[in-house]
């Protein structure tokens, strides 16, 4: 039970709460499974989401939060930590699961322009596959697969010569 006083949102209002009284105890909400195109529909807006993809590097954000891109097949997904993960680089190349509330910046029309995943701490954090221990030792590719390497794949090794440019 929540005791508060409702405020009026940009999109959907809600409650500033003043007290919190648990009734009882049940299974918690499961988060729906999202993609990129999902999240920038605004359908999911607010709602527990899971998202998947392979982690790019991290950025600082604010005090203590932090900032990450899932890669996709879909497209990238942004991540913002409440609580940046304690060593953040050490996702980068590891395919994740990731909990979170669909979320997003808006503008003054009320519309959807930056969605987001509002994600508290580590704890909603899933490894599904860290990152290769050696990111140099995956396959060569050539310049011209490598647009068609797999859109989660964060990195393609090539090979080649650097030809100085005329002029």
């Amino acid at each position: 039970r929540i005791t508060g006083v409702t405020h009026h949102g940009l999109i959907i209002g809600g409650v500033n709460p003043e007290r919190i009284e648990p009734l009882g105890e049940g299974p918690g909400v499961e988060p729906i499974a999202v993609s990129a195109r999902d999240l920038a529909s605004g359908t999911h807006h607010y709602d527990l989401v899971s998202v998947a993809g392979v982690a790019r590097p991290p950025k600082p954000a604010g005090k203590n939060g932090a900032t990450m891109r899932l890669a996709t097949a879909g497209g990238a997904i942004e991540l913002r930590f409440d609580e940046a993960p304690p060593d953040p680089a050490a996702l980068v190349d590891s395919e994740l699961r990731v909990r979170g509330l669909a979320a997003g910046d808006i503008n003054d029309r009320r519309e959807l322009v930056q969605p987001y995943v509002r994600v508290r701490s580590i704890e909603d954090v899933v490894i599904l596959k860290p990152a290769p221990a050696d990111p140099f030792s995956s396959e060569l590719v050539s310049v011209g697969e490598l647009q068609r390497v797999s859109a989660a794949a964060l990195r393609g090794r090539v090979r080649g010569v650097r030809r100085a440019s005329p002029g």
